[in-house]
């Protein structure tokens, strides 16, 4: 959740200090194929240009979250400010190494 919030925040610092050096993303359901980001300068670079076009962050109201020593999962579904259209609900997958992210695998729900 910290992580989360950093993002939404642009809290660059605080992303850092939470994720692996070796982070990865891999964004799905977003077009045909998945696209995949290496490192976090590449995974904002990728991810606000997801947000510009499927929707931002913050946009979206946090359903449920579970986590556990290795993996966490949040579902995301749009809150009211959401535009039409675009992705019902964003399901991310976070593999955890110790107390920091190693890998996040964020699934879309196309509508379209």
């Amino acid at each position: 959740m910290t992580f989360i919030s950093a993002w939404n925040q642009r809290d660059r610092a605080a992303m850092v200090a939470l994720s692996t050096p070796d982070l990865t993303c891999r964004w799905s359901g977003f077009g045909a194929e998945p696209e995949i980001a290496h490192g976090l300068e590449d995974i904002v670079r990728k991810g606000n240009d997801y947000e510009r076009r499927f929707g931002k962050g913050e946009r979206y109201t946090l359903v449920e979250s579970m986590g556990g020593q290795r993996h966490a999962a949040i579902l995301f579904e749009p809150d009211a400010t959401h535009p039409e259209g675009g992705h019902a609900a964003r399901i991310a997958v976070y593999r955890l190494e110790g107390d920091r992210i190693a890998a996040i695998a964020v699934y879309g729900d196309r509508l379209d």
